[in-house]
Parts: structure tokens; C-alpha cells; sequence
């Protein structure tokens, strides 16, 4: 059963020993304490399991074991590593690695489990895999990690695309208000257009969000772009009964 669910970004960024928390920027802090006040309030909803997901190059799932290999994406922020792991393991995924890092900070060490998801699978199969974790008798918690477009401004990963703030705005309105619906209509082709890699983890969410009873309460931490990518903190959980 689903209890809560905190939807957090993963930009490399946030790996504290590639940036250090005393040299970020203050966009980076900003992003960084909105993930940490969501995760914190997912554990303290006292699940009995945390579900980890996000995107991958393939949809799998992870052992609580399998390690995340920090220094393959030190060079994507620029970063030279003096000691660059060349691993032939692939690990966790940034997603995932992120996802498991914030745990870790928050101090969870109760049971956790990882499900990637490919950017390439429409809505209904990424619906049908989130009712699936959440499937268990026991309280779950899901993570949900996802960055929204890539192509913000001229200075943006994918350079400036007129259509990334709409379709942004779609995802930062459904998130905020726990419209799983919303999340579901998500246009497939247009999320791989602009570089979205949180369109299959969000509908993961609305899955799971489907299986409940009643109405949610969802609350926005944080939207933004500092960097030319979107960025979405917020919390969900179901509505008290009155």
C-alpha cells in the first residue's frame, strides 16, 4: 500500500562529493534543501519500505545493494576526478544513485528497493508498474526521481525549445496538485523532444496513486530552472478521511 510519495530531481549537482555543500552555488542549495525537507518528511510517514524510482537506459530493477559509481558522471558538471573509476559494473543509474544518496543523507536503514524505467514505454505499461510496488500489504514509500526539460534557454543542455515551458508547466501543475491524470497524458514523443527524463517515473507515480481509496494531498516545494533544466520538488499523500 502506498502511504506516501516525495518526487525529488537528480542533477549530478546534487552528488555532495562532486560539489561539496560548502562550494554550491545558491540555486544548487535551493534545489538541494527542497529534496532534503521532502525526503525527510516521506520517513517520517514511517514506511516499512522506500521504492526508489526513475529513468534508466533500461526498466529493471535493483538490488539495495548495488552500488552507484559517483565518479562516471563527475565530467558532466565539469568536474575532473585526478582518480577516475572506469567500472565495468554498471551500477545504479543517476536516478537511482541520486535517489539512494538521498536517503542515505536523511539517514534511512529500513529496507529500499530500485525500478528504472526506459524513457521509451507509454504511459499504461509505466502505470501498471507502479500499482505493481505498491501492490504489498506493508506501508510504501515511493521516491520518484525525475528532471523535467532539458531545453529551457540558449544556455540549457539541449539549448532553448519555445515548447519546454509549457509542457513543463503541465508537469509542475500536476505535481503540485496530485493530479495523477494529468501525469498519464504526458505526450511520450514530446518528453523525449525536450529532453525530459521524468515522464516515466511520474506516471509510475500515478499508478500507484490510482490503487488508493480516496483523494490526495500533494504540496509543491519547489520549481524552477536555474541551469536551463526544470526542477520539481513536491510531496504526495492520501487525504484524510473526514
Amino acid at each position: 500500500m502506498m502511504i506516501a510519495a516525495a518526487v525529488c530531481p537528480h542533477p549530478p549537482l546534487l552528488i555532495t562529493e562532486l560539489l561539496p555543500s560548502g562550494s554550491r552555488p545558491e540555486p544548487v542549495v535551493e534545489v538541494s534543501d527542497a529534496c532534503v525537507r521532502a525526503v525527510q518528511w516521506l520517513l517520517r510517514q514511517s514506511p516499512d519500505l522506500v521504492v526508489v524510482i526513475g529513468g534508466g537506459e533500461a526498466t529493471q530493477q535493483y538490488g539495495a545493494s548495488t552500488p552507484f559509481f559517483v565518479d562516471r558522471y563527475a565530467r558532466s558538471i565539469g568536474i575532473s576526478r585526478e582518480r577516475e573509476a572506469v567500472m565495468v559494473t554498471p551500477g545504479l543509474p543517476l536516478s537511482l544513485g541520486i535517489g539512494a544518496r538521498l536517503l542515505d543523507e536523511a539517514g534511512w536503514d529500513g529496507p529500499r528497493r530500485f525500478q528504472a524505467l526506459s524513457s521509451d514505454r507509454p504511459a499504461e505499461q509505466n502505470a501498471k508498474i507502479g500499482r505493481t510496488l505498491v501492490e504489498e500489504p506493508g506501508r510504501t514509500a515511493l521516491l520518484v526521481m525525475g528532471d523535467g526539460s532539458a531545453r529551457r534557454g540558449p544556455k540549457a543542455p539541449g539549448y532553448l525549445d519555445p515548447r519546454a515551458a509549457s509542457y513543463d508547466d503541465q508537469v509542475t501543475i500536476a505535481l503540485g496538485k496530485g493530479d495523477a491524470e494529468a501525469l498519464l497524458s504526458l505526450d511520450e514523443d514530446l518528453a523525449v523532444a525536450l529532453l525530459v527524463q521524468g515522464r516515466a517515473a511520474w506516471q509510475a507515480l500515478a499508478g500507484a496513486a490510482g490503487t488508493l481509496p480516496g483523494q490526495l494531498e500533494a504540496e509543491l516545494l519547489y520549481a524552477g530552472d536555474p541551469y536551463g533544466v526544470q526542477y520539481i520538488v513536491s510531496t504526495w499523500q492520501p487525504a484524510p478521511v473526514r
